[in-house]
């Protein structure tokens, strides 16, 4: 085997004794995820030690992922790929839309015309919705009220999670995958030829369960909750709100949004007027919320991947995955240092 990088070839320890699958690149500083590139017989695998001998079990993972790379992936165009990532987006659209609605159609209509109202953008609520949920809240004192708006809430999210739980099963697929499952072609041929590589030990690796817990701390703490309020607390230190009147305008933004009753609207209208506002006043406040909103949710990592990008890792280990105990997700692919067998 020749080396494809003149380097230095140091001690080998223990750590970088790895079974490697690339799964993204860095290019200009920008990190990118190509999810169509070929994970089977080429750009695969480690070499056990600098000599280039393999471990018996990382051979053993040569040959089997070399039989998939025949059976299963193959070489496709961009814009191949651009139309199955299109078909990929529209299919886990339709996927949550068709759940929503399978879900409202065990609720009684009254009460399902009131959550479709609640899940639609309050800006773009047509006057029928407006008054459905109104309807169904007719008659109902205070705390009635807040109960059915509680029961119906919970019940939206609820339908909202279960959808949204298929859409992101689909969008989680690779291209190769989702092809697969759907019966869409594929096309290209397969690689002949694989490469053997191992890492640079100035690598910085993670393992994926270490990596997991801090993206899922990061996840808690970007969840639409916190990211509204840290939108809400944004604008009111745009706007000189002290500390002693943030309670006030968070209830007059909360009267603004869900106002539906005569008591409520008293309320609000008490609070609004006490802080010297009109409600068109108000509604400019709550569509600048809801702008700061979009942006800082626009930055937000959905991807553990990318999150793992972000802190600074080369490479995530999943321990104990495959024959060789050990399989690395690549980050950044200048940490590699490649040898090429014979075809």
């Amino acid at each position: 085997m020749d080396l494809l990088h003149s380097v230095h070839i140091p001690h080998l320890t223990k750590r970088h004794l790895t079974h490697i699958g690339i799964c993204s690149t860095m290019a200009s500083g920008t990190w990118t995820v190509p999810q169509a590139a070929p994970q089977y017989g080429q750009g695969m695998y480690c070499a056990a030690n600098y000599t280039g001998e393999l471990t018996d079990g990382i051979k053993e993972e040569m040959a089997h992922y070399q039989e998939l790379g025949r059976e299963r992936f193959s070489e496709v165009s961009y814009d191949e790929i651009r139309k199955i990532e299109q078909k990929r987006n529209s299919y886990a659209e339709e996927a949550y839309n068709n759940i929503f609605a399978e879900k409202l159609k065990d609720i009684p209509e009254d009460e399902r015309k009131a959550i479709e109202c609640l899940a639609t953008e309050r800006s773009q609520r047509t006057d029928e919705q407006k008054r459905d949920l109104k309807s169904f809240m007719k008659g109902k004192n205070d705390d009635e009220y807040e109960v059915a708006m509680d029961n119906l809430l919970d019940k939206l999210g609820d339908i909202k999670l279960e959808a949204q739980s298929e859409k992101n099963r689909i969008m989680q697929m690779n291209y190769k995958e989702f092809a697969d499952a759907f019966g869409i072609d594929y096309g290209g041929k397969a690689y002949s030829y694989i490469e053997t590589m191992t890492l640079d030990p100035s690598a910085k690796i993670i393992t994926f369960s270490d990596i997991k817990k801090q993206f899922d701390e990061y996840s808690d703490s970007h969840s639409y909750e916190a990211i509204r309020e840290t939108a809400k607390q944004s604008i009111f230190s745009d706007m000189g709100v002290s500390k002693q009147d943030v309670k006030k305008y968070t209830q007059m933004l909360d009267g603004y949004e869900h106002t539906t009753t005569a008591k409520q609207k008293q309320r609000y209208d008490t609070v609004r007027e006490e802080l010297g506002f009109t409600t068109k006043e108000v509604g400019e406040i709550y569509n600048k919320i809801i702008g700061r909103y979009n942006e800082l949710q626009k930055n937000t990592i959905t991807n553990i991947g990318s999150y793992a990008a972000m802190r600074g890792y080369d490479v995530i280990n999943a321990e104990g995955h495959g024959q060789s105990g050990s399989y690395t997700v690549i980050l950044n692919r200048t940490k590699c240092i490649f040898r090429r067998d014979k075809k």
